[in-house]
Parts: structure tokens; sequence; C-alpha cells
């Protein structure tokens, strides 16, 4: 269908919900005929003087296209398409769930050390999967995970992810819009694929204490300076009999200089993380029903009714009505 410049590849489809966010505007859509959920991400080509943002449009679309390529993995999402328009870029992603894991610490609390773990281990295979393509994430945060109703793990958010072979090194610093879940050294310039395992710490860490750990700067400078000044996190406030000495021990092996952080095959034996370390483990997984928001009952049940009788409201959009409920979408179409 057409909306002022853009053409996606429905002639009809079911329009569930959409986001703006600072990356792109993104929608939850089920094609005409097709019952499955997709997540369009429409990104303008407004800014097309501006080399970086043009870098990182390609960059993901690159990267995307490598990751998928073959059978992909389990837990990063896929690409399916990509459309543009003189206008805008229009990305095609399978459905993933609303719900990162930023938003399950804020809703629900901190999370067991069990859930950790299941959480965890789904991350270190995503992880693991990018850097054996030859790829380096750099973004790892809650936002960028997103867990489905039976406690599936998809790693999004591959705007800034490069190429970058494992054992090399990367001389550009990158500072990122959040800043709080990167590694010293990816502030400082030269870094490797260690990045994205501090951040997968810092992850964890957030998880269970529910608090950022440069928490104490308000100030985003001094929060950057004491990020690229920092060796190794402080970890003493945790106490053993909370957070269990498996957990304290990999989080100090993590959170520490590149040099010694623990490497994936470190990562998956040690004794946090080692139990039943296989691909299916999120096969096993029911999360309690209280760990489900609105929107991802949403989502859930667009998945189990996914023809005419779908017990939620939604916005159709065809060929023939299209005109009269474009107003509804002003303010997305500019």
């Amino acid at each position: 269908m057409h909306l002022r410049g853009l053409s996606l590849p429905f002639k009809s489809y079911l329009l569930v919900e959409s986001a703006d966010t600072y990356d792109g505007k993104y929608y939850t859509v089920i094609p005409e005929k097709q019952n499955k959920v997709r997540v369009v991400k429409v990104l303008m080509k407004r800014a097309q003087a501006d080399k970086k943002y043009i870098k990182r449009i390609l960059a993901e679309r690159e990267c995307m296209a490598k990751l998928n390529y073959g059978e992909g993995c389990a837990f990063i999402v896929k690409m399916l398409e990509v459309y543009q328009t003189p206008s805008r870029c229009c990305f095609v992603y399978e459905s993933y769930s609303s719900v990162s894991l930023k938003e399950l610490v804020q809703t629900y609390g901190v999370c067991s050390l069990e859930k950790c773990a299941i959480i965890a281990k789904q991350m270190v295979l995503a992880l693991e999967y990018v850097h054996s393509k030859d790829k380096v994430h750099r973004d790892i945060r809650p936002k960028n995970f997103r867990l489905s109703p039976n406690g599936q793990l998809k790693l999004i958010g591959f705007e800034n992810a490069t190429d970058l072979k494992l054992g090399e090194t990367l001389y550009m610093n990158l500072v990122l819009r959040t800043i709080d879940y990167s590694a010293p050294e990816l502030i400082r310039g030269a870094h490797g694929h260690e990045v994205d395992w501090w951040g997968f710490g810092a992850v964890i860490y957030y998880l269970v204490t529910g608090k950022l750990l440069f928490a104490q700067y308000a100030d985003r400078a001094e929060k950057k300076n004491a990020i690229r000044d920092c060796e190794k996190i402080d970890l003493s406030e945790m106490q053993e009999d909370i957070y269990g000495a498996d957990l304290i021990d990999l989080l100090k092996s993590l959170l520490t200089e590149r040099e010694k952080r623990l490497d994936v095959r470190k990562i998956k034996e040690h004794g946090f993380l080692s139990h039943k370390f296989v691909n299916s483990d999120y096969e096993e997984v029911v999360i309690d029903g209280t760990y489900l928001t609105d929107a991802e009952l949403y989502q859930y049940n667009l998945e189990l009714y996914p023809n005419d009788k779908i017990p939620v409201k939604v916005l159709e959009f065809t060929a023939n009505n299209t005109a009269t409920n474009l107003s509804m979408l002003d303010t997305v179409y500019e």
C-alpha cells in the first residue's frame, strides 16, 4: 500500500501498534493473507547529508544480511526484506516482542538468579553467533534484548555494529546515545569484541540489582569520563548470601580490563551458566503469566488468533479505505 511516498509490499495489512524512537519509526503489522506478525522499521532520508546517519543505515542492512544468511540464529532477530523510496528506507523484520529487558525490570522488579541465568545463556549464544560472523554489536543494553511470552530472547539494535575479526582491534572511539553499558575501551578508542562482553556483564548486573553501573554520575560528561578511566567495577556491595558466589565471580570477570575479561568459551564454562547449556534451553522456559505486559499479551493474542477473529482492536488499511484513515497517520508520515 502507499502512504505518502512509502510503498510497502502489502496491498492490505493490519496495523497493530506503532512506536517512535530516536533511531526510527516502528510498526507492528500483519500483512494480508500471510497471518504472520511483522515489525517494520522506517528510516527517514531527511538527514542524508549526515554521513554518519547513512553509514548506520547501510551498516544495519549489511550486518543483518550476514547474520541472517543460512539458518541464522534463534536468538537474533531476522531481517526479511528491505525497501526504499526517495525519502525513506524500510526494513521488514520478523515479529519480535515489544517487551525489553529494561521494561521487564522496571515493571516487575529484579530477576531471580534462575531467571537471570536463563536470560544470560541466550544472550551468550546470540553474541557468540554475532562474533563468529566477524561482527561486533557495540550497543549491548537491556533495551536491545526482547523477551517473548515463552521466555525466548531476541537481540536487536544493530545500527552500531561493524566488521571485526576475532582477536583484532578497531581503532576508533564510539560514544553511544546511551553510555551506561559502554565498555571503557569503547570510549577510549581501541576496542575489540570484548566490548560486547562488558555490556553483557553490565546487563546482568542490571537484571539482578536494578541499578546502573555509573548511576552516581548525573552529568553525562562526568559519567563519560568515569567510564573511560575505569579499570574495573567495585562489586564489594554485592552480598554473597543474596547474589551467590558464582554470579559475583562472573561479574568480576566481565566488568574488568579488556585483557582480563572472560572470552566466550570461559563464559560458557563458568559455574553460573555451565549447566545444560544447549541451544534448545529456551524451549524449556515458561515465564510466569505475571511477566506479560499488556503490550506482550496484545501481540501474543495476535499470534494465537491470526485470522479475522482477533480478540484485540486493530486498524485495518486496504487500498480502498486508506484515504479515509490516513489522517490517523499524519504525525507518522510527515
